[in-house]
């Protein structure tokens, strides 16, 4: 009876203990709920804040955004996503956005293009005080340095040897290193001159007279100049951060463009996203190609473009991603709007709108390899070792006659060989195609097998030795003898499916068009997701794709 007594003078404290304990850790969640907020507000207000500097060629890998209906409106959206980077409205009032490292295109109108400038870091080499600990990036640098871009009031980080994450506006920072301090950055801005030959509109006439060198070197002492172009008639143009100009109908009249560019933000990384030279092809999609290796080759020696996997590497000859992830096949050609590769003394490192020297004398003639025509010149994309445009491997998918010239032959893929051998890339065909047995004229037999191939064309015609098939690689023969080579040639060209899922942005009632190929990395979140042919882009219907692979699978067996 005691015990009841108790229990039953203690239960209405407990019971409003308990209430007010309760009470307390809402009130301790709505609080968290208000600082996550805020600090949600403050990281959209810091967004806002971020400088966005004007893309003016159309750029590559965007996606379309089906939803937004204005200019302002496919900002808002870019902005609005972590991972967007680059937003333009093109003249037909659609708006692309996403990332894309090559914004030269001219096959759309930018009317309105943006990218948010990116971030390089400057070594600090000392500890600084005045920094905050960061403890939800402890351990991890890249979460460390990402924190501090997206935190406007960030200036510097700074990781410890103990993996703490110091970051935000110092007071000051002592003139020695503290042994402490394991990385450290703060933020700087580096760019490169991204090449700008269209005409644009509403520039400022910069001075006269001068060489096209001088020009750039106006812009680059100038801190408000963002564009410049240099003209036949000798003036250079310019225009700062706030140009609402356009660079496609070419109506200032002001005469052939001879150079120009536009300033392109980088990280410190720029140039280490390229695979090296001894190891040029990036592999490991899966995994955002964070190696390199030496072949195109899978662990069982199968090309990947025969549809090898390209998450193995041929006897393991590769190379970690210097930027750890995101490498592209080492690039050693010009681009298309400087297509010579001059300067051998300094390991062809710069590219040339002719093939000229600067008096006009071409380098074949004894000109001045180390000099360009008119310093119409840009830096080699890789660096150094550059070769001519359109000069590629008969293995390489590339348009050897450049892309400029297969885009005004493309309809002329299917009914002319010499279009399709120039322009694999935008013919799809060759060792840009699906596996496909191809003409070649092979050397040596053995009694039980060809070898010695090279790939027979129109300008090396099978006129000796022997006329086989080979794999689309032009070297590769089919196993046994030429009369065999059919049943081979069929076992190999259907070994890949007949049709792959794609994405299609137009439909009018009948059929689909404007058709891209799904991936890993570009899934089918927009538009219509339909079937098409083993290229990609050409939509089929889903009986024509069962019957295709009913096809398929009854010559595998047959072979």
């Amino acid at each position: 009876m005691l015990v009841v007594c108790i229990l039953l003078l203690l239960w209405p404290s407990s019971v409003q203990g308990g209430g007010a304990a309760i009470a307390a850790i809402k009130h301790h969640h709505r609080a968290a709920e208000r600082r996550r907020n805020h600090r949600k507000e403050e990281q959209n207000a810091m967004k806002q804040q971020e400088y966005w500097d004007q893309v003016p060629l159309q750029c590559e890998s965007l996606s379309r955004d089906f939803v937004v209906g204005s200019a302002d409106a496919c900002k808002s959206a870019c902005e609005k996503d972590d991972d967007c980077e680059v937003f333009q409205w093109y003249d037909d009032e659609t708006c692309w956005r996403g990332a894309s490292l090559d914004c030269s295109g001219t096959d759309a109108h930018v009317l309105q293009g943006y990218r948010v400038r990116l971030y390089a870091w400057r070594n600090i080499g000392s500890q600084c005080r005045g920094l905050w600990h960061d403890r939800s990036a402890d351990g991890d640098l890249e979460t460390c340095q990402n924190n501090c871009v997206s935190d406007g009031n960030c200036n510097v980080y700074q990781m410890y040897t103990n993996q703490q994450c110091w970051r935000g506006s110092p007071s000051e920072c002592s003139s020695l290193h503290d042994v402490q301090v394991e990385y450290d950055g703060q933020k700087a801005f580096k760019y490169i001159w991204k090449p700008l030959m269209s005409e644009c509109t509403e520039l400022e006439l910069f001075t006269t007279g001068q060489d096209a060198s001088a020009c750039q070197s106006l812009c680059e002492a100038d801190e408000s100049c963002h564009v410049w172009q240099y003209f036949e008639n000798e003036e250079c143009w310019k225009a700062g951060y706030q140009w609402y100009g356009e660079c496609y109908s070419g109506s200032e009249n002001h005469g052939p463009v001879l150079n120009g560019g536009y300033k392109w933000y980088v990280t410190n990384e720029e140039g280490m996203s390229t695979c090296p030279k001894i190891r040029p092809y990036a592999y490991r999609p899966k995994h955002n190609y964070d190696w390199c290796c030496a072949s195109n080759e899978d662990t069982n020696g199968r090309k990947w473009s025969d549809g090898g996997d390209r998450e193995s590497c041929r006897d393991h000859r590769n190379t970690k991603c210097q930027a750890a992830n995101g490498c592209t096949d080492y690039s050693m050609a010009c681009p298309p709007q400087f297509p010579y590769a001059y300067r051998p003394d300094h390991g062809y490192d710069y590219c040339c709108m002719s093939d000229s020297d600067r008096n006009g004398t071409p380098w074949a003639r004894d000109g001045d390899t180390e000099s360009c025509y008119r310093d119409q010149y840009t830096p080699c994309p890789s660096g150094s070792d550059c070769a001519d445009h359109g000069v590629c491997a008969d293995d390489q998918c590339c348009n050897k006659k450049g892309d400029a010239y297969c885009s005004a032959y493309k309809d002329s893929c299917a009914s002319d060989a010499t279009v399709r051998e120039q322009c694999a890339k935008t013919c799809n065909a060759g060792p840009c195609g699906p596996p496909q047995c191809t003409d070649c004229i092979c050397t040596t037999w053995d009694g039980s097998n060809y070898a010695d191939c090279t790939r027979s064309t129109t300008t090396n015609p099978c006129d000796h030795g022997f006329c086989v098939k080979c794999q689309k690689d032009g070297t590769t023969p089919m196993p046994g003898a030429v009369e065999n080579m059919s049943a081979a040639c069929d076992a190999y060209e259907n070994q890949a499916p007949a049709c792959t899922d794609c994405q299609c942005a137009v439909f009018d009632g009948s059929n689909y068009s404007n058709c891209n190929l799904i991936t890993a990395s570009r899934p089918c979140e927009a538009g219509y997701c339909v079937k098409c042919a083993a290229d990609g882009v050409t939509p089929i219907s889903n009986s024509r794709c069962s019957a295709l692979e009913g096809r398929r699978r009854l010559l595998l067996l047959q072979a």
